[in-house]
């Protein structure tokens, strides 16, 4: 493989990420390259190892550059995130059992956290139409029976105020939820990002060592 080969297999590696993003980095392999020199160029590529590597690094490392920006809503950009990662680890080269494994237990944790909101949103929903026929029954039955009206209608605000404090304490949980993860994310994205730098500091002083 030559530095040719390498930045095409790259690009192609790419092509699903946003054109402003293959173009930067490719502009930055290209530019690495140069540093390094023709009489150098085996042992960059040595250094950098496979393209689908090097692409799968770069496609979390635009995860991280989803979580960082604010004007996107946190679910949003965390969903993102979570695709441009799985789409970086399908794109490496590891063995497809691990890959398969990684699914699954992301997919198994997403459908978890949904169905754990989903049917406590369900319940919130069922509780409020509830409170809200307890309401009905207790107007209607306010000259028939004056006592037994003033039990539904109390059953039905108090069934009302529980269902709107439980649904804003769901959804702010949710949301505290959703924001660790895309915490948890960006930690372990960067930190993968500061072994790929250490790794191609290495490469680059292995090479500039030769020189010498």
């Amino acid at each position: 493989m030559n530095r040719e080969v390498f930045i095409d297999e790259l690009r192609k590696e790419l092509s699903k990420l946003p054109e402003e993003e293959v173009e930067a980095a490719v502009e930055y392999y290209e530019e690495y390259f140069d540093e390094a020199g023709e009489d150098n160029e085996d042992n960059v590529i040595k250094a950098l190892g496979n393209p689908k590597k090097v692409a799968g690094q770069i496609k979390s490392e635009y995860a991280v550059k989803l979580l960082d920006d604010d004007d996107i809503p946190v679910a949003k950009k965390g969903f993102a995130a979570a695709k441009w990662i799985i789409i970086g680890i399908c794109s490496a080269p590891v063995s497809i059992p691990l890959i398969i494994v990684f699914l699954c237990i992301a997919i198994a944790a997403i459908a978890v956290f949904i169905s754990c909101v989903a049917g406590i949103i369900a319940c919130l929903i069922g509780a409020a139409a509830a409170s809200i026929g307890c309401l009905v029954i207790g107007a209607l039955a306010t000259v028939v029976a004056p006592a037994t009206a003033c039990l539904f209608i109390g059953i039905g605000l108090m069934g009302l105020g529980v269902s709107a404090v439980l649904g804003y304490l769901v959804a702010k949980g949710t949301k505290e939820v959703v924001k660790a993860s895309v915490r948890a994310v960006r930690k372990m994205l960067e930190k993968r990002k500061l072994r790929r730098e250490g790794s191609a500091d290495f490469g680059k002083w292995n090479y500039d060592k030769e020189v010498r």
